[in-house]
């Protein structure tokens, strides 16, 4: 579905799943948090050199590392629909973003639960620097799904400027 081959619907498909994947990663973090929670309360941690800083920042690095790669699968996805942008037409990309903004704004109460729900872990204080992370990411991931849609929905109308203008001037760089 993110490969340089797919089709221009595969790739819009892939942009959907990037965002259902931040729903997933949001929601299901807040387990994993509270397994790191349990590797965190054993009594002889601290005679374990590195391995308590590696825990305390590891939910950090996870809830980034997955964001940027839901981030990077989006872009990917995004692109390879742009390349082949002259088999899609102008309406197919408005509806498409404007579509993708509907979801995103649908779920995107689901990714505010789930994010207020780690910033009211009784532990979130023991990880090194993740409720700033969590509370910075809420306004990252809205900008980023609102622009999502917003930049498919310029797409759709700078391919059809680009289609008439290349009509009125039949290809030769002159007015018909």
């Amino acid at each position: 579905m993110f490969g340089k081959s797919s089709s221009p619907m595969q790739a819009f498909m892939g942009m959907v799943l990037t965002f259902l994947g931040i729903v997933l990663w949001s929601t299901l973090f807040v387990t994993i948090l509270q397994q790191f929670d349990t590797l965190m309360g054993y009594t002889h941690l601290s005679s374990f050199t590195l391995l308590q800083t590696m825990y305390q920042i590891g939910p950090v690095i996870l809830f980034l590392g997955v964001l940027g790669l839901l981030g990077w699968g989006y872009y990917n996805s995004y692109m390879n629909s742009n390349k082949q942008g002259s088999g899609v037409n102008m309406l197919m990309w408005v509806v498409f973003g404007a579509l993708q903004i509907l979801l995103f704004l649908a779920l995107f109460s689901t990714v505010i639960s789930s994010l207020y729900t780690i910033l009211q872990d009784s532990s979130i204080a023991s990880y090194i620097a993740l409720q700033t992370v969590v509370q910075i990411s809420a306004a990252i991931i809205f900008l980023s799904g609102i622009f999502a849609g917003g930049w498919n929905i310029s797409t759709g109308i700078r391919n059809q400027k680009k289609k008439k203008s290349a009509a009125d001037t039949n290809g030769t760089g002159t007015q018909a």
